[in-house]
């Protein structure tokens, strides 16, 4: 479990960690869009150019953002594979048939990289403001925002609390020879942890629901800080610079 970093943020002094988080996520959401629009092996080569650009720039380490593919490592292969075998029958040889099974399947994988990029350089209060940002305008639907961008708020600190959670009770159980270390008898003893965690779950549910109903002062907790003008100033640059990319 420590070695899941999907979803984490981990502070670097970075470029990338100070730039201003909406201009970022308007950047990277663009370089996901743009991914998914891929259709050559020369295309995956110019973004995956750009994705090691970007990590540079973060100072994350190759192993860390490894890390964050791990749980898709199987649906990529997947991916790949059903590319090839299904692939469509005006592909003329088998060459073809593995170029777009690579495209395809390396469209899906810089989507996942861009993304995680988002998250590991993001601190969550500050994706919670963005979400609070982009759905500012449902107001005028007459939509409760602030609940669901509190809802946000008790997923973003009930994730890591469950994995440090269920990492607790698994521990103390081994301890006490609870569990079996090995073999398919974990999964038979699952109630002795699904049933401590759920009652933990609860416990924290409520204090956090308990601390959310008495913050009267939501409006200044999730407006984002105003960008200063040379992060304007580098956005445009980069947005020039994709776009650029993108048409070339």
């Amino acid at each position: 479990m420590h070695n899941i970093y999907l979803g984490k943020y981990l502070y670097r002094e970075s470029f990338l960690h100070d730039f201003h988080p909406l201009l970022k996520f308007f950047i990277l959401i663009l370089l996901i869009i743009f991914s998914g629009t891929i259709s050559t092996l020369a295309d995956v080569f110019k973004y995956l150019l750009g994705f090691i650009l970007i990590l540079v720039f973060s100072k994350i380490k190759i192993k860390e953002i490894m890390l964050t593919i791990n749980p898709f490592k199987y649906l990529l292969i997947f991916t790949f594979f059903l590319q090839f075998l299904y692939s469509e029958p005006s592909s003329k040889s088998i060459f073809s048939d593995f170029e777009t099974a690579c495209t395809v399947t390396s469209r899906f994988l810089l989507m996942i990289l861009f993304s995680s990029i988002l998250t590991l350089t993001t601190k969550p209060i500050d994706i919670i403001k963005i979400l609070y940002f982009s759905i500012k305008p449902l107001t005028i639907f007459k939509i409760n925002i602030k609940n669901i961008t509190t809802s946000g708020i008790i997923a973003l600190r009930f994730i890591p609390l469950l994995f440090e959670e269920t990492e607790k009770i698994l521990d103390a159980q081994k301890f006490r020879g609870e569990i079996p270390q090995k073999g398919f008898m974990k999964i038979l003893n699952l109630d002795t942890l699904i049933i401590p965690l759920i009652i933990r779950v609860l416990h924290y549910a409520d204090q956090i629901s308990i601390t959310l109903k008495f913050r009267k002062n939501w409006d200044s907790i999730l407006i984002l800080d105003k960008a200063e003008n040379k992060e304007y100033i580098i956005f445009i640059f980069l947005l020039a610079a994709l776009l650029i990319i993108y048409l070339i």
